[in-house]
């Protein structure tokens, strides 16, 4: 959708399907092999925030530098879907990858579930990144969308399970995925 986000043209946002074609971006677990021609993004999903070591940590930073890796995440904070990390946690290991996207110069794709809105914005707020974020998978409301796009959040929708009520979001700030 919004090819100025990324250096060639991205159907698909976000995926955890290893067939997906190279227009798409697959979701990277860390250590996993990379397939020639593909797009990926790597980082540590707030799930597995609690077992989170340096090793890991530093195997992400080395496969975020790759060429073929051209966004970072999925990252973000889910305080519903088994919470296996304190929310602080959660928030240091979502700041830990807006610093690698800044510095790497990625985009950064979100998993942002339950009140994690309101800490996502003010993340945005208080580090005012150059790099784009994406929320993957929104399913929220308009005045949800409304509040994202206002801080500059892009909004990826998974046209198989859209949001329960329709949407209007800028097309410069929509894109899809299969996630």
């Amino acid at each position: 959708m919004n090819e100025a986000i990324f250096p060639i043209e991205i159907s698909d946002v976000h995926t955890h399907r290893r067939d997906a074609g190279p227009e798409a971006i697959i979701n990277l677990a860390p250590g996993e092999p990379m397939l020639p021609g593909r797009h990926y993004s790597v980082g540590i999903h707030p799930w597995d925030a609690a077992a989170v070591t340096p090793e890991r940590l530093a195997t992400v930073e080395r496969a975020a530098t790759l060429p073929a890796v051209i966004a970072i995440g999925e990252a973000g904070i889910d305080t519903i879907h088994r919470p296996a990390a304190p929310l602080e946690r959660q928030i240091v290991l979502l700041r830990w990858h807006i610093a690698l996207s800044e510095r790497l110069g990625k985009p950064l794709i979100l998993h942002a579930v339950g009140n994690a809105l309101q800490h996502i914005v003010a993340l945005r707020r208080e580090l005012r990144p150059r790099q784009p974020w994406i929320w993957h998978g929104f399913r929220g409301k308009q005045q949800m969308a409304d509040q994202l796009t206002a801080h500059g959040i892009h909004i990826s929708i998974n046209l198989s399970r859209p949001p329960a009520s329709p949407v209007a979001i800028p097309s410069q700030f929509i894109h899809h995925e299969t996630d």
